[in-house]
């Protein structure tokens, strides 16, 4: 931790993490409710850009490329998150995102 850093705002800095998670997933949810699925990517991928590696936020990404039925987005994803799971951190993806890439290739 750096000298000007203090603890309770680690702490605050992850429950503000928490509540932006939370709204991304709701605006989410609302906007596919809608059919509104441009909003609903966009929305997606400008929490990546903040959180490129969360699970839960690429589990949302590529479930709406299948709602969508865009095959080509959901494999072009699924092959970066993957790269970078199994290259850069050296873990392989979980099982859910497995479950997608199973279900998208169906499509």
């Amino acid at each position: 931790m750096n000298e000007n850093e203090y603890i309770w705002s680690q702490n605050k800095g992850d429950e503000y993490a928490a509540l932006y998670h939370q709204l991304v997933a709701e605006m989410c949810k609302q906007y596919t409710g809608n059919h509104d699925y441009t909003s609903a990517e966009s929305i997606l991928q400008k929490a990546l850009k903040l959180e490129p590696i969360d699970d839960s936020l690429n589990e949302m990404l590529l479930d709406l490329y299948l709602q969508k039925q865009d095959k080509a987005a959901f494999v072009k994803h699924y092959k970066k998150i993957k790269t970078v799971y199994n290259d850069e951190l050296g873990i392989e993806l979980n099982s859910k995102m497995r479950d997608l890439y199973h279900r998208a290739s169906k499509l």
